[in-house]
């Protein structure tokens, strides 16, 4: 008898039904309390810790997206944020910059980590979340400082001077020496130490939305041999070294926007870095190269790149030369990998 005839074949089906709400139910409960419990004390960790407390933030949000909560329950996950920083703020007695500080980490690990629980996240993600956390970073503690009645660049030229004393007073007068002629120089670095820390909290995102995400049947791992450089590196570089070389015709901006030219060129480096290696780990695949020779290549090249930044340049020449013939394929839109 059909479906629905005698009512026989309609029973089993409401029972099951029902066994299966409850179990996701169930579940869905499980999910948003590890969520909520990650977020929470990720926010709390932000205010003292930030790398560690970006990656548990994001691992948390990763994790309730991944598990496919419902928009009420993520913003019950966004409310263990807020109750977090708070708590935070209460644990180091930190100010009102540390607080807004918090808020842009939480953020950044929210959105790091929703990119890479989705499989969305490139390196020109990464970076594109790294330069708008600098720029956060600088801006809170140079505005803070304005409402204390503080010169920032001041207050950084005292930062170094200081330092150059101390280096002084350890290695002596003739390292001392050294740091002060290029004083001007390090005056020109500090943009880049943000760039740096923002950078860490995104790779901690990204680490916290991997781990959430786990492996992914079906689908094909990320391999560094893979990377290559995307096109705006590039445009990049040629425009940091343009600021850094030509920033005197701004007049009064000049150290500035020296800074923001020589910070650029030193945070792409990192893209050519991963591209010089990419080639160098193709090289050794293709022509069956052992374990001890790629060791030894390694090390040199680590060496090299210190000194020299031999493997940023192969990084760099492999964009037009494409060694590894990956032009006929995605590598400008998709081969930056995760």
């Amino acid at each position: 008898m059909g479906p629905g005839g005698d009512g026989r074949d309609e029973a089993p089906e409401k029972e099951t039904s029902i066994v299966r709400y409850g179990g996701n139910r169930q579940g869905d409960s499980r999910n948003l309390v590890t969520a909520f419990l990650w977020a929470g004390l990720g926010s709390v960790a932000v205010t003292g810790l930030s790398v560690i407390g970006v990656a548990m933030v994001a691992y948390g949000v990763s994790f309730a997206q991944v598990n496919g909560l419902s928009r009420p329950r993520k913003a019950l996950v966004a409310v263990a944020c807020a109750v977090g920083l708070a708590l935070g703020l209460l644990w180091v007695r930190g100010t009102a910059a540390v607080l807004v500080k918090g808020v842009v980490d939480c953020v950044l690990a929210w959105v790091v980590g929703s990119l890479a629980a989705g499989r969305r996240a490139t390196v020109t993600t990464d970076y594109a979340v790294a330069a708008v956390a600098c720029v956060a970073y600088i801006a809170i503690d140079f505005g803070f400082a304005a409402l204390a009645g503080l010169d920032g660049a001041a207050v950084l030229t005292q930062a170094i001077s200081s330092a150059v004393d101390e280096a002084a007073s350890t290695y002596g007068l003739d390292v001392a020496a050294q740091l002060r002629s290029f004083s001007w120089l390090l005056g020109l670095l500090w943009p880049f130490g943000y760039f740096v820390l923002a950078g860490m909290n995104v790779l901690a995102g990204h680490y916290g939305g991997f781990l959430a995400r786990g492996p992914s049947a079906g689908t094909t791992p990320w391999r560094p041999v893979a990377f290559d450089s995307p096109s705006w590196s590039v445009v990049a570089l040629i425009a940091g070294v343009a600021l850094f070389a030509f920033g005197g015709v701004f007049g009064a901006g000049a150290q500035v926007a020296q800074a923001i030219g020589l910070t650029c060129v030193l945070a792409v480096r990192f893209v050519f870095l991963m591209d010089g290696y990419a080639v160098l780990t193709w090289w050794f695949n293709r022509h069956g190269v052992g374990c001890l020779l790629r060791t030894l290549v390694l090390v040199v090249a680590i060496d090299l790149e210190v000194t020299f930044f031999v493997v940023s340049l192969l990084g760099l020449v492999d964009f037009w030369a494409d060694f590894r013939h990956m032009r006929a394929g995605d590598g400008r839109s998709g081969a930056q990998g995760e």
